[in-house]
């Protein structure tokens, strides 16, 4: 993903999805919380949270995306949102943890 661009922000209901840093610094906007991942980290996205990858660093950004079912025509935009706080802001996968559902380490995946 070239720097300074995103992807729309949207969900899906059926896909889980699995995102995986191989190289760069990766942004996720994952229900009004934002996750900043290197390479070799990873974040879980459930059915119907709402997301956003980004590259919002000065360098492309490599990642491996996987869906389950596929994601193909579960694909719903979603609003922007305007409700980022600072304290709701995690580095890497601090505070990521506390949320249910959402594990940004490695477990289970190497």
């Amino acid at each position: 993903m070239p720097p300074g661009t995103a992807e729309q922000r949207h969900l899906h209901h059926r896909a889980r999805q699995f995102f995986y840093v191989l190289a760069g610094e990766f942004t996720m906007e994952l229900e009004d919380h934002l996750h900043r991942l290197t390479a070799g980290q990873g974040l879980e996205i459930v059915p119907g949270a709402t997301h956003q990858a980004r590259n919002e660093s000065s360098a492309d950004v490599r990642f491996l995306v996987i869906s389950s079912p596929p994601s193909h025509g579960d694909r719903e935009p979603a609003p922007a949102s305007n409700s980022f706080l600072p304290e709701r802001c995690a580095a890497g996968d601090e505070g990521a943890t506390q949320r249910p559902g959402i594990d940004v380490s490695l477990k289970g995946f190497g």
